[in-house]
């Protein structure tokens, strides 16, 4: 296994128990704290999907690509993921979801997607 991967997992495990500890010790009652829990769940989504996305990556494209591109695009696609996953809950804590705004915001995830795709990033 290679050292990103037991760094991705320690720093996924700190985030995991930061987001569990302000989730019990504060309340959801100013933006401040909504703000934080959001964030911290963007990122604790984003390192675990970055985790099993690498882990799927080894696993399938270890011998066919170069192994120093994997842990990027690992991290490509579990931060998108965690984009969409957090902002979907965002909408709904800040009572945004209707319509438009979640079209926009298709719209826009499917936008960075096509981006991520592109070879130069």
């Amino acid at each position: 296994m290679p050292r990103f991967l037991y760094a991705l997992i320690f720093s996924t495990f700190i985030v995991w128990f930061c987001l569990i500890w302000v989730g019990s010790t504060y309340m959801p009652d100013t933006l401040l704290t909504i703000g934080m829990f959001l964030t911290l769940l963007f990122f604790a989504l984003s390192l675990t999907f970055t985790t099993i996305i690498f882990l799927i990556f080894h696993k399938t494209h270890s011998r066919l690509s170069a192994p120093k591109k994997l842990p990027g695009r690992s991290l490509k696609y579990g931060f998108f993921m965690g984009l969409v996953v957090a902002g979907t809950l965002g909408f709904k804590a800040f009572d945004l979801i209707n319509p438009l705004n979640y079209g926009l915001f298709l719209v826009f995830c499917i936008l960075i997607y096509f981006q991520l795709r592109s070879p130069k990033i």
